[in-house]
């Protein structure tokens, strides 16, 4: 008698991956090519440095970001944040990881224009490592307005 066992069976049995291996990958610049806007792509992101000063830690309070968060949750706060609503296009979205001050930084950045008049967001979370997981240890986002069919400089403070 023949035993049919599916191949994902076999190659699930075969790999051996942490998955704290994998969460800790550097991540470089990525773009999305579909919907490509250099308006919410900053210095910042380029050159992978960040002021706090820039960054206002009351709007993201308001999306749910909090000190003490697990590098996890925060990420799945990000995603549900940048993710494109019901009937809306694709969110144009950059990301990059970078070290700055012993602390592990993420930077997402997203151009959505049904947001209006918020038409770029650009969120970071700094994580300070305990033992063999990281936590929340700083935060902000900056926006960018739409001001008579002109976009507005980086802020800090709601459009």
């Amino acid at each position: 008698m023949r035993y049919f066992i599916p191949l994902f069976v076999i190659l699930a049995s075969c790999t051996d991956i942490d998955p704290l291996v994998v969460s800790k990958q550097p991540v470089s610049l990525v773009k999305n090519d579909r919907q490509y806007s250099e308006n919410h792509i900053s210095i910042s992101m380029i050159e992978k440095e960040i002021t706090y000063n820039n960054y206002s830690k009351t709007l993201a309070n308001s999306i749910g970001l909090k000190t003490g968060l697990t590098r996890g949750e925060a990420v799945d706060i990000i995603r549900l944040h940048l993710a494109p609503r019901d009937g809306v296009e694709v969110v144009s979205t950059a990301q990059a990881e970078f070290k700055q001050n012993d602390y592990n930084i993420l930077l997402y950045s997203a151009a959505d224009k049904s947001k209006a008049p918020v038409i770029a967001e650009e969120i970071f979370i700094s994580f300070n490592a305990i033992d063999m997981s990281e936590f929340v240890a700083d935060f902000g986002i900056r926006i960018k307005c739409l001001n008579d069919n002109t976009t507005s400089a980086w802020q800090a403070k709601a459009c």
